[in-house]
């Protein structure tokens, strides 16, 4: 996700094709896989889907947790997604709930943010069909999930099988700083019903057909971490293509749209040659109201259609296509890995085109800001606030700004100057080889640049971690 920080310094037609691998790349990886129906009718989803579910967790599991990121839009959300009020609330109210073709009683958690569907007691890889009824209010806002100014912003509206961590099934809060949302790599069928003038920005292979006024699309994912589309009777789409993979760019008609493609498409062969192959087949970008400068999901991103910094937003979102979706980590407690990761990238891109005063330019620019407010929050004697290895609930908006961004780019940008343009880039793309699909932990990160660099990295990263490192620790 792009964030705008504000500080001192700062102020289907088109067919969709985005085959999943299913090669050795996701060999070990057994994953659930959903189908989804759901038409759209006066601002609300009426859905149906039905997750196959592998336990690949715990032998003896007896409960089965899903999200419900959508219920963080009520009006009386305990964790809401949204600061201001909104002109219309939203959530999702499950109607029924199946197991393996049998009714079953779901728990919903006392936020409304999660609810836990009972199992008969299923060893280790044995498989589940959990059949859910529901409806899913859109709010009206722009942000990840909301209708606003004729686009329908569409993605964790479905209940989503919650990530299983140490100690069971991760039912976080939501949380208006940083990415409370976490996903592991699933397969996706999408049926999708919604007015005839309505187009839409979706990264799957998709078929379409127009009947009634309504138009009908079917969609095909594998190894994604989450499904997303955008609607909108406004759109036009520009499409640029290479032998590997496929651009389209969704917008209004009002800007540079083949520059914009072409910008996107660079982008993605950049960052393949360096960190290794974009996954799939096609990269949809699309311009749309959004609160923030951008966010990114499995082959496609945000941009908001008003942002001043196009091109930095668009590389920072396409970076996450490599950290966030073909590798991924803890984004709630560790998100300095990915953001930190993406906003090094945004300018990196530049040095890996041969362009290093920029990219030069872009990290100075970062180091001044980070340093202000380094000193900043010594002056005020908080020195916890520069823990970089923190949560999202332990920092404001500003703080994780500076630390997940901000802080985290500067140690990478020290990591490439002391390893060098070549060992920096390999290390990286063995991280992005040897944990495709997965997720990391910043001991995987270590043990990566450890490798490429052929010394022990441990120290180092440790140190920018903590809260006791600053920009003059690291200074030359």
């Amino acid at each position: 996700m792009k964030k705008t920080v504000i500080c001192l310094i700062f102020t289907l037609i088109c067919v969709f094709i985005i085959a999943g691998c299913t090669d050795d790349t996701e060999e070990g990886i057994r994953k659930n896989s959903y189908e989804i129906e759901f038409s759209l009718e006066e601002n609300v989803l009426n859905a149906v889907q039905t997750v196959d579910f592998v336990n690949v967790y715990s032998d003896g599991l007896q409960e089965i947790k899903f999200n419900l990121y959508l219920n963080a839009y009520a009006e009386d959300a305990a964790d809401k997604a949204y600061e201001a009020p909104l002109d219309a609330y939203g959530g999702i109210e499950i109607a029924a709930v199946k197991v393996n073709g049998v009714d079953v009683s779901f728990v919903l958690s006392d936020d409304r943010l999660s609810c836990s569907v009972p199992v008969a007691p299923m060893e280790m890889n044995s498989e589940a069909e959990i059949y859910m009824e529901y409806t899913a209010a859109l709010p009206k806002c722009d942000l990840r999930t909301g209708y606003a100014d004729g686009y329908y912003n569409l993605s964790n509206f479905y209940p989503q099988v919650a990530v299983y961590g140490a100690e069971g099934f991760l039912t976080d809060p939501y949380s208006t700083v940083g990415d409370p949302v976490l996903s592991d790599v699933a397969d996706f069928n999408v049926t999708a019903v919604f007015d005839e003038s309505l187009v839409a920005a979706a990264p799957f292979a998709g078929t379409e057909t127009v009947a009634d006024g309504k138009k009908t699309l079917s969609l095909k994912a594998e190894n994604v971490r989450d499904f997303a589309m955008v609607l909108s009777d406004k759109f036009l789409c520009e499409s640029v293509s290479d032998e590997n993979v496929t651009v389209y760019y969704y917008h209004d008609g009002k800007e540079e749209a083949a520059e914009r493609a072409a910008l996107a498409l660079d982008a993605v062969k950049t960052f393949s040659e360096a960190y290794g192959d974009y996954p799939y087949s096609a990269f949809t970008v699309v311009s749309t109201p959004f609160a923030e400068e951008g966010m990114e999901f499995s082959g496609l991103i945000y941009i908001d259609a008003d942002t001043a910094d196009f091109e930095n937003t668009l590389i920072h979102e396409t970076a996450h296509q490599w950290f966030y979706n073909l590798v991924g980590n803890d984004n709630v407690r560790e998100g300095w890995i990915d953001e930190g990761l993406a906003t090094f990238s945004a300018a990196f891109y530049h040095a890996l085109k041969g362009d290093e005063e920029t990219f030069g330019k872009e990290m100075d620019d970062i180091r001044r800001s980070y340093a202000l407010y380094e000193r900043s929050q010594k002056l005020r004697g908080e020195k916890g606030s520069l823990d970089m290895d923190t949560d999202i609930y332990s920092c404001t908006e500003y703080q994780y700004g500076m630390l997940a961004y901000n802080k985290s780019c500067l140690m990478f940008a020290d990591l490439y100057l002391k390893a060098g343009k070549e060992k920096f880039t390999s290390s990286l793309a063995s991280l992005v080889k040897n944990n495709r699909f997965r997720r990391i932990t910043a001991e995987d990160l270590i043990a990566a640049f450890s490798e490429g660099m052929n010394c022990d990295a441990g120290g180092l990263i440790r140190g920018w971690m903590s809260a006791s490192a600053t920009v003059t620790t690291f200074a030359e």
